[in-house]
This record gives structure tokens, sequence and C-alpha cells, in this order.
């Protein structure tokens, strides 16, 4: 039996400019993301709370929000999205790209404080809430352009369970459907929260069902993903597209089931955010387990491994490696410290490792060079992760011994396992760093040296 494809063939809107817009939006978010990490970092050890509050609201809503939805919104655009509306399509990334350069711009203009309320924190400036209105309103255009498309009549049961590239599209919707209930999740709380609560305290209910929700988006995504770059790698998978698809059906029903927290708890109640977190412990962790241990069962043959697919393989390994830890770090999370970012560091970036991946192979179909087989995209996803480890590492020695998360100053060497906690964090600060600046450098370079036929 041969092992099933789990790609989608490219449309011919992958060299247009909404496609090339889409991913190098992403990508010079992603710049900014670092740019952003990188002030939070030198604030951190200079106690600048004012620079390190701000600089982590930015660099937390550009490397989750816009970096993630971004790509999602490119993959939706090229495979499941309408054309026969085509002004949605051109609307929700104007509006996208507008919101996105808002949210940098709220640190510089205008009065307000920074909140690091959970999943979107917030600065409290006229810019800055402008910008996240319309990246929301973008993504419903978004997703209303993937509701009414054609293409869902490719969706089939039968062919969903038989054939890995209908399994990749409903994939694809599902991950559109989960984002939809985030959404809903979020309009949701603003309607059930108390008028006399202000301030972080709203934020945080308003963005806490809605924001564990769009989790199940991300790991939607990172599974699909996963599974598309072990097919471009060759790999002789054991799962089935049938296994493949309840997976991604349970991963839905699990975020689905959102809806009970809303109906059956006060949001202002301990219940509302234990169930959440109990949603994601526990329902966020059944589809992509499976699936990894898919991938790890199938990566044991090497043979396809080939210089031309090189910095696949690295993402795909990468990407699964820290995803793993990350999510089994979120069964030794005990309180309110540094571990809960060291959990959540290991998840988001396993899955922007794979987005990653998914960038290499699409830049030269986009029309920009090929760069799979270069050595600097191959050693990227390995700074990257190696990066995180060091980091993750770190904070979890510190959040043994009570360092609370969010803080803009690191806790004093008084003994040396907190002396070796710090080193691993700001060594992990610099490689995660140099990983996250060569993504952006191996695109760069990639839309320079596109080839002449294509640039004339």
């Amino acid at each position: 039996m041969n092992s099933p494809a789990y790609f989608i063939p490219l449309p011919d809107s992958i060299r247009n400019r909404l496609s090339k817009g889409w991913l190098l939006l992403g990508t010079t978010a992603l710049a900014f993301a670092g740019l952003f990490a990188g002030l939070l970092v030198h604030a951190q050890r200079k106690g600048d709370e004012a620079l390190f509050y701000m600089s982590l609201v930015i660099h937390v809503d550009l490397s989750v929000l816009v970096w993630f939805m971004a790509v999602a919104s490119l993959l939706w655009y090229l495979f499941i999205s309408t054309r026969k509306i085509p002004f949605i399509n051109g609307t929700s990334f104007t509006c996208f790209a507008l919101g996105t350069l808002c949210l940098p711009l709220a640190v510089f203009i205008g009065q307000g404080e920074p909140y690091m309320n959970n999943y979107i924190p917030i600065i409290t400036r006229p810019i800055f809430l402008l910008g996240l209105s319309l990246i929301f309103s973008a993504l419903v255009l978004s997703l209303a352009s993937v509701l009414l498309s054609e293409k869902l009549g490719l969706i089939t049961i039968s062919k969903v369970l038989q054939d890995g590239e209908s399994t990749q599209r409903f994939g694809l919707l599902c991950a559109g459907l989960i984002t939809l209930i985030s959404l809903t999740g979020v309009a949701w709380a603003h309607h059930l929260i108390p008028s006399i609560i202000e301030g972080e305290q709203y934020f945080e209910l308003l963005f806490w069902g809605g924001g564990h929700a769009l989790q199940f988006a991300h790991t939607q995504m990172a599974m699909l993903i996963w599974l598309w770059l072990a097919s471009l790698i060759g790999l002789k998978l054991c799962i089935s597209p049938g296994w493949v698809a309840g997976f991604y059906v349970i991963n839905l029903l699990a975020a689905l089931l959102s809806v009970v927290g809303f109906l059956a708890f006060d949001i202002t109640s301990s219940e509302f955010r234990g169930f959440f977190t109990q949603l994601m412990k526990w329902g966020n962790a059944v589809a992509p387990a499976a699936i990894m241990l898919a991938l790890l069962w199938s990566l044991r043959d090497r043979s396809s491994y080939t210089r031309d697919n090189r910095a696949l393989w690295s993402a795909l390994i990468c990407s699964v490696v820290l995803f793993g830890v990350g999510g089994l770090l979120g069964y030794r999370i005990d309180g309110s410290n540094v571990t809960v970012p060291a959990h959540y560091h290991g998840s988001i970036v396993g899955v922007t490792l794979a987005y990653m991946g998914i960038a290499y192979y699409l830049l030269p179909h986009m029309g920009f060079a090929k760069v799979t087989p270069w050595k600097l995209a191959t050693f990227q996803p390995i700074f990257y992760c190696i990066g995180q480890l060091c980091w993750i590492a770190g904070m979890v020695i510190l959040g043994g011994y009570g360092q609370a998360r969010k803080q803009a100053s690191l806790p004093e060497a008084e003994t040396t396992i907190i002396l070796i906690g710090n080193i691993l964090k700001r060594s992990g600060d610099g490689l995660s760093l140099l990983g996250g600046l060569l993504f952006v450098i191996v695109v760069a370079m990639a839309v320079m040296k596109r080839p002449k036929a294509v640039a004339a």
C-alpha cells in the first residue's frame, strides 16, 4: 500500500500579489516581533519596566496573533477561499496590513497603559485598539471567503476519508471553523462581562475563552503542515486519511466545547477559568499527540533525506520536538510562574517552525529563489529550536524557584541553580533572536535572488 500524500496542488494564484503579500506581511511582522523581543530583553536586564511591558505586548501580538494568522490567511486564500467575490480577499489583506502597522506605532503615539492580560495583551491607546479591530475585521472577511467558497464542494466525506488532498482541505476548513469559534467567544465574552469590570481584568475576561479556543486553530494548522512537510520530503507515513480526518474532527469538537464554558459558568468565576484551562490541557493534546507519534515513527527512515529537501526536514523535526516539549510542560504547571511561558513558548514556537517550513516550500513557487537546499535555511530552524530549548530550560528552573511571570527583572543569582537558570534563559534569548533573524534573512535573500526569467 502506497503512503498517502498529504499535500494540496498549488493553484495559479500562488504567484499573484496577494499571495506574496500575505507571506511577506507575516515575515515582516515576525521581524518586528524579533526587534521588540530584543528590546524587552534589554529592558529586563536594565529593569526598565515601561519599555519592558510595551515591548512585551508588541512582541506577543506580532509573533503570535499577526504572524500566525497571516500565514493561516495565506493558506485559506490559496486552497479554500472563494474566487467568485474577488474584493473580499483583497479587502481582508488591506485591513490586516493596516491593523498590523498600527500595533507597533502605538508604542510611540497616544496615551494609554500596557495590560499584560493573557493571549492578546493590550495597549490602551486608540491606534492600538484600531489596529486590533482592523485585524479582527480582516479575519472575519477571510473566514467569510472560506465559508462562501465554491471549493467546499471538493470536501466530501468519501474523499476526506480516502484522499490526502481532500483531508488537508478539510483540515484547513476545520482551522477556519475553530477560528470562527474563537472570534465568537470574544464577542460573547464582551456581551457577558459586567459593566463594572474595567481595565486589565476586562481584557483578561474578554480574551480568556476565545484565546483558549484559538490555540486549537494553531494546533490544527501545525498538524496539517507537519503531514504536508512529511509528504513533501517523501516520508512513508503510516497513518491513513481516515484516521487523520478523525483527529481533525476531535480537535474541532474539543474547540467547540468552548460553548459549554460560556453556558455553564459565570464568566467572572474561577470555574470559568478552570474549565478552559482543563479543556486546553486535555482536549488539545489527543490529536497532535497521535499525529506526532505517527510522524516520529516515520522519521526513523531517513532514506528520503536529500540536499534538496534538507531545510524541510530541519523545520519538521524541530517543530515536532518543540511542540512536544511545550505540551509536556503544560502538565507541570503549578501556579502562575515562568513555567507557564516555558510551556507556551515551546508550543507556539513549534507552530512557528512549521509555518517557516511551509514558507520555505512556497517561496520558489511564488517566483522567488529556492531556499530548501541552502545551508542557512537548514540551520535556521536548528538555531531557533536550540535557543528555545535553552530558554525553556532556564524558565523551568526559575519557575521552580518561584519566579513570577511577566516580570521586568530577573531574580538575583543567590544560588548556583538560579545562576544556571539565568544563563540558560539569556543564552536562549540570543540564539532564539538569531534563529528568527536568520528566517527573515533567508526570505529576504529569496526575494532578492528570484530567478531572472521570473523577475523580468
